[in-house]
């Protein structure tokens, strides 16, 4: 590694909405120069052989991957989330389900997280718990012991 460089242990803040707007606007600027070039590019596309085809739509899977990259990144940099989010396995999971939801899915509301669907949860790891619980005391250690949890109530 190089000198002089090391891990950052400052937090990140909450990022100032004047930016957060200049970020979505640039965005938008290079969305809509990329849709007049795709435009385009399908245009020319129509009388390029099938392996120039092929390339083509490589390209647009890779500029499709960057785009949910700096989406991903920017959620995680503007709601100041630790970057090992990104290796946690609900995160994985989350992306996963989001591939195979239906074509205009959207994701839950706050009040929808905060009530029904935390109550849902709750009672799912409880039932997980009480079976992990039983199965613990009755097939694996006749002896006593103790379990203990933490989480929401």
């Amino acid at each position: 590694g190089g000198t002089g460089i090391g891990k950052c242990t400052q937090k990140l803040g909450p990022i100032p909405q004047q930016l957060l707007s200049d970020i979505e606007e640039e965005f938008n600027d290079k969305k809509t120069k990329s849709l007049a070039e795709k435009r385009k590019s399908t245009a020319e596309v129509m009388s390029l052989s099938g392996r120039k085809q092929l390339k083509l739509t490589e390209q647009n899977i890779g500029n499709k991957r960057k785009l949910a990259d700096r989406a991903v990144a920017r959620c995680i940099y503007s709601n100041g989330l630790a970057f090992h989010l990104a290796d946690n396995v609900a995160f994985r999971k989350m992306c996963q389900a989001l591939q195979e939801a239906p074509p205009g899915y959207t994701p839950p509301t706050r009040e929808r997280l905060a009530t029904q669907m935390l109550a849902d949860e709750r009672d799912c790891l409880g039932r997980q718990v009480d079976v992990f619980q039983k199965r613990l005391i009755t097939e694996q250690f006749p002896c006593k012991c103790t379990l203990t949890t933490d989480g929401w109530k």
